[in-house]
Order: C-alpha cells, then sequence, then structure tokens
C-alpha cells in the first residue's frame, strides 16, 4: 500500500481531477493526504526506482489472475479490492502492465463503467 502512495498521491496531485477545480481545493487534498517519511516531490522524484519495483510486483499479480476477473467463478470481493487499486496505478507512466492485468484492466473498466486512468498519465 505504501508504495501505491508514493507512485499515486504525487500524481494525484498535479492530477486534473474535477474536484481540484480549485486552488483551495487542491491544497486541502493534498494537506490531508501527505505522505509518512518523504514529500510528494520526493516521492516523485524517486519514481524510476518505485516503478521499478511495482513492475515486478505487476509480474507476479498476474499470475494470479484467472480470465477476465482474479477468481475463475467470475467477479468477486477480490476483484471488488483489486480493480481501484489497479486503476489508481493507471495514472502512472512508465508501468508495464502485463499483457494478462492489462486485459484484466479493461474487462473491469467496460464492467464498471469507470474509465482508468491512463489518459492523464503522469
Amino acid at each position: 500500500k505504501e508504495l501505491i502512495r508514493k507512485v499515486t498521491r504525487p500524481r494525484d496531485a498535479r492530477a486534473l481531477f474535477p474536484e481540484f477545480a480549485t486552488k483551495a481545493a487542491r491544497a486541502m487534498w493534498v494537506k490531508n493526504h501527505q505522505l509518512s517519511g518523504t514529500s510528494f516531490e520526493a516521492a516523485f522524484m524517486a519514481s524510476e526506482e518505485y516503478l521499478k519495483q511495482l513492475n515486478g510486483e505487476l509480474e507476479k499479480l498476474a499470475e494470479m489472475i484467472h480470465g477476465d476477473t482474479v477468481n475463475e467463478g467470475g467477479v468477486s470481493y477480490d476483484d471488488i479490492t483489486l480493480w481501484p487499486n489497479l486503476r489508481r496505478l493507471t495514472i502512472a507512466k512508465g508501468l508495464l502492465w502485463p499483457e494478462k492485468l492489462r486485459k484484466y484492466l479493461l474487462y473491469m473498466e467496460d464492467l464498471c463503467d469507470v474509465p482508468i486512468l491512463e489518459a492523464m498519465a503522469i
């Protein structure tokens, strides 16, 4: 979780989300979502190292995916907890999505009718 936060939060703070339409809203979000032990800027500067670590973890995770969903039986609680975390990661340029995970992301994007964030990836 901490690695995901270090990759996504600095990018979230820079992204063009509608909820950050005002400077005050963005500043409040940044104030309330600080990283432990580092700043957003320092975490962003360390992106190469963090993305390398995450790429390795994504390879391992891809081996656990069964077709379109996490479990062979179809959509389950595992998908409900995994999908939002993977979707958050799509805001990070430089992640190498294994084919199985990429297919999973696109399937869940369509099923949930919630777009992944790669169009605004930083």
